[in-house]
């Protein structure tokens, strides 16, 4: 089949010239390359009495030989019921497994089917956001009608009474509780690290980041009146660690929702996973606090350090050349490093998903007392094959990794090296330290650490740049990282910007 031909023009084409159809969708179509023949199913309101005529056309239009099945399509409750249970089980991350027929109803106006999803206000608002348009689209190519997916709040937040995220002895501690969106649920947040699964009321805390507004294209309708569907994504970050969160509010709040940024705030709801593993929080209620706890989870139920390195082996630095690091920051920038140690690190992956993905080189940097001391470096066998876009990316091959350790050797080398100390990476908490804390998890250790970002660092101080990458940074700061995208370079890279950034923020964050 020529590549010229979308779906929708050869729907187009067959129209034209078999008007008896009266419609046609393309259901599936597929070309084998060892018997050059195209294999067309497609969906129709009336069948030919013969496919002959239909077959020739096709051939003609392809230049090749083409089999054709006609499938009579035609409206059908049940069987579109059936459709859309599939489509969740199959297609949708969230809410996967999660629907049944009672919640939604269907309704049929002549040529255009309306689906109704029912349910609360977080419920519509994922189902206006995430399932709208793909089901539509879904439904379309399944049946010979239009279809339009609506949402329908006939419902309050329901009290939930589940399993919570809490973890013996391991919540946060916060007071000067202020409702803003809904009724507190709790005081007692969990830490944002011990998120390991799907809850039905998780209740975590942290400070507002990266706040942002999104419209939905399909506007909602009230009364006569059609209002834009608003909804706001914003990351939480406690000391622990960083979850991306999901809010609904009512109209009256849309208004209001910027006052959330940059503020302390607990938020219940929720917890559900992505399709690349990562965990979100559908925000049922929001809650102004000030947050008590100052470091991370408690360390006892931390394993202890390993007495000894097994697979790689820390190098001491004594020959790099220390006012790399140093040379612009003031005497009170170094103070503040006084007495503490902080590891810098930085991972290469074969790709964004810690749950799917491998971990294919780690490096870190140690700095004790302002002055770096030890490098941690190493390749690391992903025991998979890295495609050529991973591979242009860090410029790491197959080849150079097919003989180096593999992560359960190497991550427990790193719990070591990064015991007791501060933990600091660029987008660390959304990016390395998942990846970090999912790998450690599979040997029995785990990474509890007290954490810095520096991406969250530039976002809060650092101003004229036209974005926070860690190249665009170093940039802006005078730093010269000529081997970006190698995580011993790139945590060198971001050892620098912290101390470069440390001059420009007066209050002590470390």
């Amino acid at each position: 089949m020529k590549k010229l031909w979308s779906k929708p023009e050869l729907e187009s084409l067959l129209i034209g010239r078999f008007a008896e159809l009266k419609d046609v969708r393309v259901h599936s179509c597929s070309f084998s390359k060892s018997t050059g023949i195209v294999d067309l199913e497609i969906l129709v309101q009336e069948k030919l009495e013969s496919d002959v005529e239909l077959i020739k056309f096709l051939e003609d239009l392809t230049k090749t030989e083409v089999k054709v099945k006609c499938i009579k399509n035609h409206f059908d409750e049940d069987f579109l019921s059936i459709k859309i249970l599939k489509y969740f089980q199959e297609d949708n991350g969230f809410l996967r497994n999660k629907i049944s027929a009672k919640d939604f109803k269907i309704e049929q106006n002549g040529k255009e089917c309306i689906v109704t999803f029912l349910g609360d206000v977080n419920f519509c608002g994922y189902i206006n956001v995430g399932v709208v348009e793909p089901l539509e689209m879904y439904l379309y190519r399944s049946f010979i009608m239009d279809f339009k997916v609506t949402t329908f709040v006939d419902r309050e937040v329901e009290e939930v009474k589940a399993e919570t995220v809490h973890k013996a002895s391991r919540a946060v501690k916060v007071d000067k509780l202020e409702p803003f969106m809904g009724k507190p649920e709790g005081d007692t947040p969990a830490f944002i690290c011990d998120i390991d699964g799907e809850y039905d009321r998780g209740i975590v805390c942290g400070i507002v980041t990266n706040l942002e507004e999104k419209t939905k294209k399909n506007p909602k309708q009230i009364g006569k009146r059609k209002i834009n569907w608003k909804y706001y994504t914003f990351d939480l970050t406690d000391m622990s660690g960083k979850v991306g969160c999901m809010a609904f509010p009512s109209l009256a709040m849309n208004k209001k929702m910027e006052m959330i940024e940059g503020m302390q705030v607990v938020v219940a709801g929720q917890i559900k996973a992505g399709r690349m593993g990562e965990f979100m929080v559908m925000a049922r209620t929001i809650t102004f606090c000030h947050i008590l706890t100052t470091d991370g989870p408690p360390n006892k139920l931390l394993k202890d350090e390993p007495l000894y390195y097994d697979t790689v082996k820390p190098e001491p630095v004594v020959v790099y050349k220390q006012d790399n690091i140093l040379e612009s920051a003031k005497v009170d920038d170094v103070t503040k490093l006084m007495g503490k140690t902080i590891v810098v690190f930085d991972i290469e992956t074969t790709g964004l998903s810690p749950i799917h993905n491998r971990i294919v080189e780690l490096g870190a940097v140690k700095i004790v007392d302002g002055v770096i001391t030890d490098k941690f470096s190493s390749l690391v066998n992903p025991e998979v094959m890295m495609d050529q876009r991973n591979m242009s990316i860090h410029g790491i091959t197959n080849e150079a990794v097919r003989n180096s350790p593999k992560i359960d050797k190497v991550i427990v080398d790193f719990y070591k090296f990064s015991y007791g100390s501060i933990l600091c990476g660029h987008n660390s908490k959304g990016f390395d330290i998942p990846f970090i804390r999912e790998n450690a998890k599979k040997v029995g250790f785990d990474f509890f650490n007290k954490q810095i970002d520096t991406l969250e660092l530039a976002i809060r101080y650092v101003k004229g740049t036209s974005n926070n990458k860690l190249g665009t940074l170093c940039q802006h700061f005078g730093i010269v990282n000529e081997k970006a995208h190698r995580a011993y370079e790139d945590a060198i890279a971001t050892g620098q910007l912290l101390i470069r950034m440390l001059s420009e923020i007066e209050e002590m964050i470390i």
